[in-house]
């Protein structure tokens, strides 16, 4: 379904949330609901930090139409960012936007560009408080079934791209073992895809199927690629209790990527995300209430950044964000 060639008495005062917008500075804005246009933005964002590093290298354009794609996408980016409602960090997001049209107009080093619209669709996510994860764990035991009847056809029965319907497609539908792709992919970006469709494409939009089967669809999908090994470690580091904070809900799962997670953590990482992706429930069976955990998560943060461990407090911070705010978010 990718596209290829894709309460505040919890707090205990402000100063966690100071700590908060030092180590993520981002303007939060209140629960509103979410324009489709920042869904759109962060769709586009998305194709540009995985797709960007593909067609552009040392300079030398590899696919000029892959090219011509992506400056097409940072220009829709802008125009589209401009018709958002009016926020505080409007004018910052559109600075940003402007600096990503430049750099790959420039045909700047792809590591360049992703990170560049990585941080911008953080931005924007925070910015607009766009709902980034399910509601509700999904229901995978459905999830095969429901892959069949949706996807199958084109994207084959184990998902490797080989179905009969997309045999004559251009492009060619996405093969989800395709590794090095789907470590760039998180789920929320997989949901969107499922969501939007890809323009261009014979990958259409599946709004006909409920907000949670789209869901569980995304989730399904970023799993083909794993094995049952890696699934099995993961599950041990977890039951061990290692990095457990840096997944403390939902959101922090689907917005995860297995490069990420290696850059980070190492093969042990990606190992745990298999595991989490493959049984999100688990995340969620703590009996700690999710502005407990924002709480805890911010003094832990607190703590780490006193000790000067900048980068630890940073994503304890993002956690406490991701989970707790994200799970206030939804409930409004």
């Amino acid at each position: 379904m990718t596209r290829t060639a894709a309460g505040g008495h919890a707090f205990r005062g402000l100063g966690m949330l100071g700590l908060i917008a030092f180590l993520w500075p981002v303007t939060l804005a209140t629960a509103q609901a979410t324009p489709e246009s920042a869904q759109v933005i962060l769709h586009l964002l998305d194709y540009m930090a995985v797709d960007y590093p593909q067609c552009v290298q040392d300079g030398t354009v590899l696919d000029q139409s892959e090219y011509d794609e992506q400056v097409e996408f940072s220009q829709q980016v802008h125009t589209l960012l401009d018709q958002l409602p009016a926020h505080s960090s409007r004018s910052s997001l559109l600075s940003q936007t402007e600096q990503l049209v430049a750099l790959i107009q420039d045909k700047r080093p792809g590591p360049e560009v992703s990170a560049l619209a990585q941080q911008l669709r953080w931005h924007i996510i925070h910015a607009y408080n766009v709902e980034i994860a399910p509601k509700r764990p999904p229901d995978l035991g459905m999830a095969a079934a429901l892959y069949q009847a949706q996807c199958a056809a084109c994207h084959g029965l184990q998902g490797q791209g080989d179905g009969a319907a997309g045999a004559n497609l251009d492009p060619a539908p996405s093969n989800f073992h395709d590794r090095p792709r789907m470590d760039q992919r998180s789920i929320y970006s997989l949901y969107s895809t499922i969501t939007l469709g890809v323009q261009g494409t014979a990958m259409a939009s599946f709004r006909t199927l409920s907000e949670d089967e789209r869901w569980t669809l995304a989730f399904y999908v970023s799993t083909l690629a794993d094995d049952a090994a890696d699934r099995a470690r993961g599950a041990e580091l977890w039951q061990a209790g290692v990095d457990k904070t840096r997944f403390a809900g939902l959101a922090s799962i689907a917005t995860a990527t297995a490069s990420e997670m290696h850059a980070t953590q190492g093969d042990d990482g990606v190992r745990m995300l298999a595991y989490l992706r493959s049984q999100p429930q688990v995340v969620m069976s703590s009996s700690e209430l999710p502005l407990a955990r924002s709480a805890r998560l911010l003094r832990e943060s607190l703590a780490a950044y006193q000790r000067g461990q900048t980068q630890a407090a940073q994503d304890l911070a993002v956690s406490a964000y991701l989970d707790s705010i994200g799970n206030f978010i939804f409930c409004v």
